[in-house]
């Protein structure tokens, strides 16, 4: 058994399939003449979400043990650990762009699907992977980021919030960089920096 979740320009596939005897699953990709195994991070299950124009694939893979499940990044052959944020032990990667930059979900075990205990993260070359949270100053405010979905070419992420009301909102996370001019609550002030 298994299932197709993203296709990229290039026409490669990535998903999830079942091993032989069906008792496991793995992320797979397909470059137009074959199914390649991706494998897992040490454990038994594991799942491919996303995938760009570069044939990076995201998703979530089983640690050694298969009691907790981190975020990947696969790439020419290789499955990289995402980690967690701060401490958490778990960890799923929903989102990519072309410029690498992954987003996902953190959390305690059992909550790597978003949730009132989840964070999401943002990871980039060479990592860790960072509290979304901590980068935006109005979630600061009482809005609980819970997990991240997707990301675009322009860093813009979409993503899930509870009030402090308890109310559930999409949210749009826009960066503060050269690429969003006057953005109501952006610094954009240059930073003089000194020599020693």
């Amino acid at each position: 058994m298994g299932q197709a979740a993203a296709i990229n320009d290039s026409g490669q596939v990535t998903g999830i399939s079942t091993l032989a005897g069906d008792q496991t699953t793995h992320p797979f990709l397909w470059d137009g003449h074959q199914m390649i195994d991706l494998k897992t991070l040490g454990g038994d299950n594991g799942s491919a979400i996303w995938m760009n124009n570069a044939g990076q694939v995201v998703g979530s893979a089983d640690l050694p043990g298969s009691q907790v499940s981190h975020a990947f990044l696969w790439q020419n052959g290789k499955m990289t650990d995402l980690g967690t944020v701060d401490g958490d032990s778990c960890s799923s990667a929903f989102g990519l762009n072309s410029q690498g930059q992954v987003v996902g979900d953190s959390g305690p075990k059992g909550t790597c699907g978003g949730g009132a205990k989840g964070h999401g993260f943002l990871w980039q070359a060479p990592g860790p992977a960072v509290d979304v949270a901590r980068l935006f100053p109005p979630l600061s405010s009482g809005i609980h980021l819970g997990g991240l979905c997707c990301i675009n070419n322009r860093g813009e992420t979409l993503g899930t919030g509870t009030l402090p009301n308890g109310n559930h909102h999409a949210m749009l996370l826009i960066p503060c960089d050269e690429n969003h001019p006057n953005i109501k609550g952006c610094d954009y002030s240059l930073v003089q920096v000194l020599p020693f």
